[in-house]
């Protein structure tokens, strides 16, 4: 902006600079010579009229006096110092017998000079100076190009790259999402098309997003569906009550798998959405994962899940309800792909507190340790009901984590498997747009909240 500025100052400048020359060079050439043209003409009037006036009769004076007035264009007069007007100076020199000339803005005005022996005296009026219409045509014409130019120059480049930038956004709005503007400059324009390309980029990633997101719900949503309708038609079969019974029992499950996909739909859009309202308040971890292994633990009684801290009570200011709903998602996909042991690592820091999901299982690939975060996103290419998940458990704990501050990553195990690791901060702090309501220690927990969570989710 600075850079913008300083051409337009600058040009600025220069047009009231070279305005100035103009019209002083105009002023010049128009009124090159006249002055002293004037000058000249105006004395050799005088002295022809005093001439001949002096030589005339007495009684040809005044018809000799019209006879010059008429020749000139001067205005000639014989003045009476007796009886008539005059300057105070020049009755003084008419006293002396002395011509006098007054003046008027710097120039001749009228000359006095002592005429018909002294009795009277001749005043000759300067005649207006006539100016050279031709350099004050040229001095506008001049004017008028230097405005005109200084203004093209300074403003053409600036409205083409804005066209450019206008046409890109055209582009973009027809549908044509991976144009972008030519950035070639570091001045103001340089800097919003560079913040244009930026805006283009998050608008495309947003959009193949959604697109993603819209396929992966769509599969999501078909395949119970699918088994719903034909579970329908097997029940329409059914021979006997126990054989009605199970079908209707495989279609509650498949119901609410499709209640449970919804849930997880609201709760990954309402983890990104920037107005998260975070209910923080001091909770005590140790109590909550204790809690919460013994719930998920049930539903794997073959697998070892142990928690490993020095701490009895360690407190971290978060929202209660996504605090568990984050850990328990981990344990969750830990507890899928876990061959015997989960492991659960708590350890208290000065302004932190890591916790640490780890087991034995297949582990992540380096490759895929940023995609496994992404919604609908699986490693394996089941979709079955014993593999179990929506592809949405990972992206929700990531959004969480994000909301309240803190950051979630995938390591290796020691034993092989995959290690998530997240970091919560002690402090309140969030993303701008999340809330911070009445911190406090409460760890009694909601009727509500224990009936949700008591339902298994499947998470990847």
């Amino acid at each position: 902006m600075s850079r913008l500025v300083l051409r337009i100052t600058l040009g600025m400048l220069f047009v009231l600079v070279a305005s100035s020359f103009i019209v002083r060079w105009g002023a010049i050439e128009a009124s090159r010579g006249k002055a002293h043209d004037h000058f000249v003409s105006h004395v050799n009037t005088v002295a022809r009229a005093h001439h001949r006036l002096e030589k005339a009769p007495a009684n040809k004076v005044a018809a000799e006096l019209a006879a010059l007035q008429k020749d000139s264009k001067h205005s000639i007069r014989l003045v009476d110092p007796t009886t008539e007007k005059i300057p105070e100076e020049v009755r003084r020199a008419w006293r002396k017998n002395e011509p006098r000339v007054t003046w008027r803005k710097h120039r001749v005005d009228t000359v006095w000079l002592p005429a018909r022996n002294n009795t009277r005296l001749l005043a000759v009026g300067r005649r207006p100076v006539r100016w050279d219409h031709a350099p004050l045509v040229t001095m506008v014409v001049a004017l008028f190009l230097v405005v005109v130019l200084t203004g093209f120059v300074l403003s053409w480049p600036l409205v083409r790259r804005l066209q450019k930038l206008e046409r890109i956004a055209d582009r973009i709005s027809a549908g044509e999402l991976e144009a972008r503007a030519d950035v070639s400059s570091k001045d103001a324009i340089g800097r919003l098309a560079r913040r244009f390309n930026a805006m283009a980029d998050q608008v495309q990633l947003l959009l193949e997003k959604q697109r993603e997101l819209i396929q992966g719900v769509s599969h999501e949503l078909r395949t119970p569906a699918t088994r719903i309708r034909f579970g329908l038609e097997l029940l329409g079969r059914a021979k006997n009550d126990e054989e009605r019974t199970q079908r209707i029992d495989a279609i509650e499950e498949d119901l609410d798998e499709l209640d449970q996909l919804v849930e997880e739909l609201l709760l990954y859009i309402k983890s990104g959405n920037r107005a998260l309202r975070l209910k923080r308040r001091e909770v005590d971890a140790v109590e909550e994962l204790r809690d919460l292994l013994g719930r998920q633990g049930e539903l794997r009684s073959d697998i070892e899940c142990v928690l490993q801290t020095e701490q009895d009570e360690a407190t971290v200011v978060a929202d209660r309800q996504h605090f568990r709903r984050a850990l328990r998602n981990l344990i969750d996909n830990a507890l899928r792909h876990a061959r015997s042991r989960v492991v659960i690592d708590l350890e208290r820091g000065t302004d932190e507190l890591r916790v640490a999901v780890s087991d034995d299982g297949p582990g992540v690939a380096t490759a895929d340790r940023e995609r496994v975060f992404e919604p609908f996103s699986r490693l394996d290419a089941s979709r079955s009901r014993e593999s179990g998940g929506m592809g949405l458990g990972l992206a929700i704990v990531k959004r969480i984590l994000e909301a309240h501050g803190g950051t979630v990553r995938v390591q290796t195990a020691d034993g092989g498997g995959a290690r998530f690791e997240t970091v919560w901060p002690s402090e309140p702090t969030g993303p701008a747009g999340a809330s911070v309501q009445g911190i406090r220690k409460d760890t009694k927990r909601d009727p509500k909240e224990t009936e949700a969570e008591g339902r298994p989710t499947h998470n990847e």
